[in-house]
């Protein structure tokens, strides 16, 4: 059990140590808005599993963190947090640094999750509109799928058929 008095300096430790991975988790969000906006997500899948291996590691500093609380008598939560702040001004600092960073996370994520909707509707629209061309074409309606297999789709009754257009 820890002493009382090795308490805020335990805590610290557990607050720094997640500081500095928030940290990182925001480098790997600005580079992953970085591929959203080259208009090439291509490396995006790898950016995506550095991004859940660093919410993985947050996620284990946040239970070492809330130990090192309930250690100290406070609840393992974000009032427990605050409260400890309140009590020790060397946690205090490192609580609002790291509360700074988790906003900065929070606003980056939130802003690369819109891009990669947007994506998503955009490609869905895409997809639609090619679908909807290939059914009025020659081959009738042979499309590929996201795996690369080709598929049959049929143009909705309420879609007008093109009709082939000569030149001259």
């Amino acid at each position: 059990m820890t002493t009382l008095q090795n308490v805020p300096e335990a805590l610290i430790s557990c607050i720094n140590q997640e500081i500095a991975l928030v940290a990182q988790f925001i480098k790997v969000l600005e580079d992953e808005a970085k591929i959203l906006e080259s208009g090439q997500p291509d490396e995006l899948v790898a950016c995506t599993e550095k991004k859940q291996k660093s919410a993985d590691q947050l996620a284990a500093a946040a239970q070492k963190r809330d130990q090192a609380l309930n250690d100290s008598g406070y609840p393992a939560d974000t009032a427990g947090l605050k409260h400890a702040a309140h009590d020790t001004p060397d946690v205090s600092l490192a609580v609002d640094k790291l509360f700074d960073l988790a906003v900065t996370a929070r606003r980056l994520n939130e802003a690369n999750g819109a891009a990669i909707s947007l994506l998503l509707r955009h490609n869905q629209q895409l997809m639609e509109t090619i679908q909807r061309l290939a059914t009025a074409g020659e081959n009738g309606g042979q499309v590929y799928d996201a795996s690369g297999k080709s598929k049959t789709v049929s143009a909705p009754a309420s879609q007008p058929r093109l009709k082939p257009v000569k030149a001259g």
